[in-house]
């Protein structure tokens, strides 16, 4: 799946809304037309409209032809009433107000379109919703927990990945690394991240590395005509986001091989990754040798970023 496969969804969705709509509300007009009475009384009142708008522009006097609309119209109403129908039934109750189902509104994307995409990206982003909806946003984040001396390198590192995402369409650097020791908010950032780039409309795919090395585990010992799908996710988000990479188990033939070819495919394509980690630039290249530590580490699209805090979770204990 790409993300014009996901938009492509969600005009699918705004269609057929459009469609059931104006379906209902001809199926309900069909009924109240099908009553002689209803029938005769509809044709007279749209007569009547045309030549009220006539006498309007040539200046004649309308009251006495406003009076008898109103009442053919009250008339109508009862009788429609009578048919087990409302007056709105007859014209198309569209699910959102503001575009008609349409998905635009004076000229950008709808805010009904947005809000669908979001929920289709959040659905696919590989986190369950109430999780990500615990995440603060960039602008909720709370610096308290960190020390005085911390924060400053902690509210920059922030500031750094709202301007990474704002610019992803841009930007080189397609391999982020977030190193620091367990507990000092690596994965709330992320969290943070994933929740703001899908409100972007950015397909987003959050995973652990213990979940992505399962897939590749899955892959690995796949029939050929089943591999296609396991993986296609990894290799295909816009962003790619892998929690606590070092923390999965070291799988022969399968966990640096894997791996290696999802960001080498991914830079190839020019796709983004973040990943945090505990592990120093040291040890990750002690640990994944080094094909997997030139991709984390090349100065030409890739960073290593350093997240110096105390561990958070020594605070709640």
């Amino acid at each position: 799946m790409t993300i014009a496969d996901f938009r492509k969804q969600v005009q699918n969705i705004i269609v057929e809304r459009k469609q059931y709509a104006d379906f209902v509300a001809k199926r309900n007009m069909d009924k109240m037309l099908s009553n002689q009475e209803c029938n005769k009384l509809y044709y007279i009142i749209r007569s009547q409209e045309i030549q009220l708008a006539k006498d309007k522009y040539a200046n004649n006097d309308t009251a006495k032809l406003e009076k008898e609309i109103e009442t053919n119209k009250k008339i109508l109403k009862q009788k429609i009433i009578q048919m087990g129908l409302k007056i709105k039934d007859l014209v198309p109750q569209y699910t959102c107000k503001l575009c008609g189902d349409t998905g635009h509104y004076q000229g950008k994307k709808c805010n009904c379109y947005n809000k669908l995409l979001s929920t289709i990206l959040t659905n696919n982003a590989g986190i369950k919703e109430e999780i990500l909806l615990a995440y603060p946003t960039f602008d909720d984040v709370k610096f308290d927990s960190y020390k005085k001396e911390e924060k400053e390198n902690i509210v920059a590192l922030y500031d750094l990945m709202r301007k990474y995402i704002n610019e992803l369409d841009t930007t080189k650097k397609f391999v982020i690394t977030i190193s620091g020791h367990t507990g000092v908010g690596k994965t709330s950032l992320c969290g943070t991240i994933t929740k703001y780039a899908i409100e972007k409309g950015i397909y987003t795919l959050f995973t652990t590395s213990v979940d992505l090395n399962k897939s590749m585990l899955n892959y690995h010992c796949a029939l050929n005509e089943d591999k296609a799908t396991i993986l296609e996710p990894y290799l295909s988000c816009d962003l790619l986001i892998i929690d606590d990479l070092g923390t999965e188990p070291m799988l022969k033939n399968v966990t640096k091989e894997y791996l290696y070819m999802i960001l080498t495919s991914r830079i190839s394509k020019g796709l983004h990754t973040i990943i945090n980690t505990n592990l120093d630039p040291d040890y990750l290249l002690s640990h994944y040798e080094e094909r997997i530590f030139s991709r984390l580490c090349a100065k030409n699209n890739a960073v290593i970023l350093n997240m110096q805090a105390h561990d958070l979770r020594l605070n709640k204990k």
